[in-house]
């Protein structure tokens, strides 16, 4: 199951482009693109990187809404509404490119509501992976997503190197950060990862691709 695949266009292909004279906006790693209650003025597309859509809980908790991929539009409400109603952070430095919503072309429409169509799709496969299996497996279930995602790199080891921190990859799996710490380190005590500043280094795969279903002998 992977629930952050995006088959939307990338920047690199002419149809992707509707709006060719859009323009380019950078915003650097953990910086917000927007704030709950901003005006909702402008809709993005991201080129390159990944965000993350998240809303506040009454309690206070970070709620992961959705996760955004090179490709991916977002900041919909421009379409319906004149506020944003939940937030967008930058998991990596992201390049965007801004779309005013005044603009009708039919072309930009049409991609817009397919892309939404399929992050909807990938939404709805998250929220199963937030509630099947127990703590240890849906953090073991994310590494191996993330894998797929701008967040991976690969270190001059060959490993698979994942530059996120604990509370993000709490988020992620709806969990606090004191359990999911606890859980990162049984992994890295059986052999399955390292961990580092801000970063989680994939060690055995198919230690985790087991662990992942549940099969931690």
């Amino acid at each position: 199951m992977n629930y952050f695949r995006s088959d939307s266009p990338r920047s690199d292909s002419p149809k992707s482009d509707p709006l060719r004279t859009a323009p380019q906006l950078r915003i650097s790693k953990g910086s917000p693109v927007y704030l709950e209650g901003d005006p909702s003025e402008s809709l993005f597309r991201l080129t390159a990187g990944m965000a993350r859509v998240t809303k506040l809980s009454p309690n206070g908790r970070t709620v992961v809404v959705r996760h955004v991929l090179p490709g991916d539009y977002f900041g919909e409400e421009s379409l319906n509404a004149q506020h944003h109603t939940v937030e967008a952070h930058a998991l990596t430095d992201l390049t965007l490119e801004m779309l005013s919503p005044a603009v009708t072309d039919p072309s930009m429409l049409i991609q817009v509501t397919k892309n939404l169509s399929e992050q909807l799709a990938r939404i709805m496969k998250f929220e199963t992976h937030l509630q099947v299996g127990e703590l240890p497996e849906r953090i073991a279930r994310y590494l191996l997503e993330l894998i797929r995602t701008p967040l991976c790199e690969t270190d001059a080891l060959g490993r698979q190197s994942l530059r996120i921190s604990q509370e993000v990859i709490a988020q992620g799996v709806n969990g606090t950060r004191e359990s999911t710490a606890k859980i990162l380190k049984q992994l890295r005590q059986a052999g399955l990862i390292e961990i580092e500043y801000r970063r989680t280094i994939l060690i055995d795969l198919a230690g985790l691709e087991r662990f992942a279903v549940g099969h931690t002998e």
